[in-house]
């Protein structure tokens, strides 16, 4: 780990590293496969990236197919194995998101998820697919909505910093839950 960064402070549970001029150059994904779980990627210039780790891949690659898409929520599958890790990673220009003054404790809270997502929770997969259908780079005309997955409505700590940390309103969140509360 000491080869991806010189100033990291890096623990067995942890590589942090903090740039004020510059950017993580090194291999996110290969230091998820050594034994990280999560990456998280900020930058106050737009770039917010989170990768997941996912031994075993996806509990149901069936019910996840719809909330991915082939820019910015993927489900990348190692080379071998059903091993892989999900990269949420759409785009947006600097300024069109919310500052986040403490990313430590937005990242302490986003760690649940992964459990939620191994859980086989979808909640947190709608949640990338929102941030991904509002990012810069969607045509909102040809981009599909994906099922809103039961119980949006009341996310949890983890699902609610998965929604600050892309900058998705409460008033989306809330509309959404609407949706899935309606009798088929």
């Amino acid at each position: 780990m000491r080869r991806q960064s010189t100033r990291a402070t890096i623990t067995p549970w942890t590589f942090e590293n903090e740039y004020q001029w510059g950017d993580f150059h090194g291999d996110a994904k290969g230091m998820l496969r050594r034994g990280y779980d999560i990456h998280l990627h900020y930058a106050n210039f737009g770039t917010r990236t989170l990768l997941i780790r996912l031994p075993g891949g996806l509990p149901d690659p069936k019910a996840a197919a719809p909330y991915l898409n082939a820019e910015s929520v993927q489900f990348r599958k190692d080379r071998k194995g059903n091993n892989g890790t999900l990269v949420i990673d759409p785009y947006y220009e600097a300024g069109e998101l919310d500052e986040i003054w403490d990313v430590g404790e937005l990242f302490g809270r986003l760690v649940s998820v992964r459990a939620e997502l191994l859980d086989g929770d979808l909640r947190p997969l709608y949640l990338a697919h929102l941030a991904a259908r509002h990012d810069s780079c969607q045509d909102q005309e040809t981009t599909r909505e994906a099922p809103v997955p039961a119980g949006i409505g009341s996310l949890t700590s983890g699902q609610a910093a998965l929604a600050e940390f892309y900058g998705i309103s409460d008033s989306l969140i809330e509309a959404a839950a609407k949706i899935s509360e309606k009798p088929c």
